[in-house]
């Protein structure tokens, strides 16, 4: 059997010793919610209020991230962040199917970031009444074109 060149160990050797890394990344990321108007509008993420906007809120990289922003006298705004493989991850991916050995790092939350982690939202002023048209009193039944009643 030839020598391995030299190309070949240290891929070998990158492959082997640098996957597996997700599991040290963070399993948190910060996402920074704006809100440019009204001021002091609420900011809730996955069901939980975090302060009045701007916020700098720690989450879970690898759940889908739920923002609502109200205020009074506003229609509330919704956001969802999602969340993807990131390079990390796809290097663990590679390594635990050809090594095995990094597939811990496929099951740590740092194989993932999230879709994003600046977002603006903007608050619509709320309209007190619908919009009703007025209907006339009595029905309008239009004729037939033979004149025949309509029944």
């Amino acid at each position: 059997m030839p020598p391995l060149s030299l190309f070949t160990r240290a891929a070998t050797f990158v492959l082997l010793f640098s996957t597996g890394c997700s599991v040290f990344k963070p399993s948190t990321q910060t996402v920074d919610v704006q809100v440019p108007t009204p001021a002091h509008a609420e900011v809730w993420i996955n069901n939980k209020l975090v302060g009045e906007a701007p916020v700098h809120v720690s989450v879970r990289r690898d759940h889908t991230v739920f923002v609502l922003v109200k205020k009074e006298g506003f229609q509330p705004a919704t956001h969802s962040i999602g969340f993807h493989p990131n390079a990390t991850g796809i290097l663990d991916a590679i390594g635990a199917y050809l090594f095995f050995v990094p597939f811990v790092g496929i099951v740590a939350p740092g194989h993932v970031s999230l879709d994003e982690t600046s977002i603006t939202l903007q608050l619509m002023p709320a309209t007190n009444a619908p919009v009703h048209r007025k209907l006339p009193e009595t029905p309008v039944v239009p004729e037939s074109k033979t004149n025949k009643p309509v029944r």
